[in-house]
């Protein structure tokens, strides 16, 4: 079927290599797709040279998106182990994104360049030592289902490249101005939050190697919504472990008055960590848990809980 239309990709300029303009097919249909949407600019190649000049392939039709801000893929912020102020500028690159492009009746003799690609792209000269390689594959079959399957999961696996399928030029131009349109919406991004990510990020736990246990406790209770790192330092000091928790929720139950009764099992719930004090962030005082946080603790670690609740 027809793919949607992307978005306008503002700070994004798609830079087109000159084969890539020259062919008849495929340029005309990114033309189309980018107009009103994305900028491009001819590619420079008399500074950064020829992708595919030295190879027996000869010029390879590419392209390459260049950002007026630094771009960072969501799971290396997520896997960033310092501070996360201004993570975005300190990580990330203004080259996101190399497409090369190629029909699927070819895909295996492209695939099979990726490692000279990779190493093109890779040398410290030009732009490109964070660039994400991807093969923009278009034609009626799928290359994955022929002959080319395994040279493009090795592409995939040795050298990180990716590819996309898809049933014509034209669809492979408007996947690239879609590509150009998820990275400008990236800059809207917010940057995970310190809390939510790792444990190391808690700002005030100390960072004591033998203390690793706490702060991974710490930081899973914080993966529940409404839990501030606050909250669960006070929960892990009353509950020190998971089992812990689990041992006290599963004693509250046994406690409690059966369902038929006006303290059901959501009444057990709502008191189980109510009356918890929170320790007020920059105050003297202190605050209670209440009843909605406590509920969903209570719910999550409840000896009958479904891996398909989802916790709101």
């Amino acid at each position: 079927g027809a793919m949607p239309p992307a978005a306008v990709a503002n700070g994004v300029i798609l830079k087109a290599s000159a084969y890539l303009r020259e062919d008849e097919e495929l340029w005309p249909a990114l033309q189309t797709s980018l107009n009103g949407r994305v900028t491009w600019e001819p590619m420079d190649e008399s500074s950064i040279g020829s992708l595919g000049s030295s190879l027996k392939s000869g010029p390879l039709k590419w392209a390459y998106l260049e950002t007026d801000f630094q771009y960072a893929a969501h799971r290396a912020l997520c896997q960033e182990t310092t501070g996360c102020q201004d993570l975005s500028e300190e990580l990330g690159t203004q080259f996101p994104l190399a497409l090369v492009y190629g029909k699927a009746c070819s895909a295996a003799n492209l695939a099979a360049l990726v490692a000279e690609i990779v190493k093109w792209l890779g040398d410290p000269s030009r732009y490109f030592t964070q660039t994400r390689l991807m093969l923009v594959l278009y034609g009626a079959r799928p290359a994955s289902l022929g002959p080319a399957a395994v040279s493009l999961a090795e592409a995939l696996l040795r050298w990180a490249a990716g590819f996309v399928e898809v049933r014509s030029a034209e669809q492979a131009a408007v996947y690239t101005a879609q590509c150009a349109a998820s990275v400008a919406v990236s800059r809207k991004r917010r940057v995970p939050s310190r809390f939510k990510v790792a444990g190391a990020r808690c700002q005030t736990l100390p960072r004591d190697p033998e203390d690793r246990l706490r702060i991974t406790w710490v930081s899973q209770l914080m993966q529940i919504p409404g839990v501030s790192e606050e909250i669960a330092k006070a929960v892990a000091g009353s509950h020190p472990t998971p089992a812990a928790l689990l041992q006290a929720v599963a004693d509250a139950c046994h406690r409690g008055p059966s369902s038929a009764e006006e303290g059901s099992v959501h009444n057990i719930a709502d008191k189980f960590l109510a009356d918890l004090e929170i320790p007020i962030r920059g105050k003297k005082g202190t605050r209670r848990l209440g009843p909605i946080v406590s509920r969903r603790i209570f719910t999550l670690f409840h000896p009958n809980a479904s891996s398909e609740r989802v916790l709101t």
